[in-house]
């Protein structure tokens, strides 16, 4: 089964709905669990961060931000400075003396100047005007037709085109911050997922455009800035872990690949997610804690999730630490 696509594919702006108020229902320590942050800023330079880090050594660490890997594309990490929000009642329990906590840690996407490709090469990752991701063969693609599983899922292709390495999370973690809402709702009387239409379809606008994803594979990531300043007050929730390397050195790690909405409270969901992601080998090394992963000081104890050794069929950006040495 196919569908033609009629539709123009170029996107000329970038385009971002406005996202709406998060609002929730009803010495170096490290931390485990579910907290809710604030961004305090995107790429920071070494003047801001010597407002948060002091006592760092800058001329030995300043940051880097662009990937240059022999025989690999060149990148750039988008890195998100976040602040630990210590009043929430999920975090309260940690203040001492009266102050609540003060944590600063990053959330760090590697972005780069390749187009998203499956392990061999068949299919390319796609993503459309509101974030949304598909896998289309060259000769889909050439054609411009939807597999089966895309049309049965409603995939709205305006505004598609082929995705970048590490576009995908990126987007995600926009659209969790800024709440923008999805592009389908669920019909309770069909039990089926629906396109929205009207304005709340153009509310889940979230995509840049080629140009703008060119200046931030330069290294300019004022795009990713102007997409969440329509809400800096905003919180999102992070599963934070820490990960052990082979030397045995321990560093502070988030869970890019599944940021949480500030208003999530049943975390089921996660943990699915968790274990399906390390079934297919990522965060091998990282201890995240249990369900219902309360956020707290890290303690050496075993997990509950094991790695698997299945193969990631699309493949994925490496699992690279931009400030490994730097703040931990």
């Amino acid at each position: 089964m196919s569908k033609k696509i009629n539709n123009k594919l170029a996107v000329v702006n970038s385009t971002f709905g406005q996202g709406s108020e998060s609002k929730e229902v009803g010495s170096f320590d490290k931390y485990i669990g579910i907290a809710p942050f604030y961004v305090l800023g995107v790429n920071p330079g070494v003047e801001q961060l010597k407002e948060w880090f002091p006592n760092r050594d800058y001329d030995q660490n300043p940051p880097k931000y662009e990937y240059n890997k022999e025989g690999e594309a060149k990148g750039v990490f988008v890195t998100f400075f976040v602040k630990v929000n210590g009043e929430h009642d999920e975090v309260a329990h940690l203040s001492k003396d009266g102050k609540p906590l003060n944590f600063i840690t990053r959330c760090s996407y590697l972005l780069k100047n390749e187009l998203m490709m499956n392990s061999d090469k068949t299919k390319v990752q796609v993503i459309n005007a509101y974030g949304d991701t598909g896998w289309l063969t060259s000769e889909q693609w050439k054609t411009k037709e939807l597999p089966e599983y895309m049309i049965k899922n409603g995939y709205l292709t305006e505004g598609m085109r082929p995705a970048y390495v590490g576009e995908e999370g990126l987007i995600n973690f926009i659209k969790t911050f800024v709440n923008i809402p999805n592009s389908r709702k669920y019909d309770s009387d069909t039990k089926t997922w629906v396109n929205k239409t009207g304005e709340d379809l153009k509310a889940a606008l979230a995509q840049f455009s080629i140009s703008d994803m060119n200046k931030i594979l330069s290294g300019d990531v004022t795009p990713v800035k102007d997409a969440i300043k329509y809400q800096p007050n905003n919180q999102i929730k992070l599963l934070l872990g820490v990960r052990t390397t082979a030397d045995n050195k321990e560093f502070q790690d988030v869970c890019t690949r599944i940021p949480i909405r500030f208003a999530t409270r049943d975390y089921k969901r996660v943990a699915k997610e968790l274990q399906d992601i390390m079934d297919n080998g990522g965060y091998g090394s990282t201890e995240f804690g249990k369900m219902p992963f309360k956020f707290q000081k890290y303690e050496v104890s075993p997990t509950t999730f094991q790695p698997g050794g299945t193969e990631d069929p699309f493949g994925k950006a490496p699992e690279v630490d931009p400030f490994a040495g730097f703040i931990n």
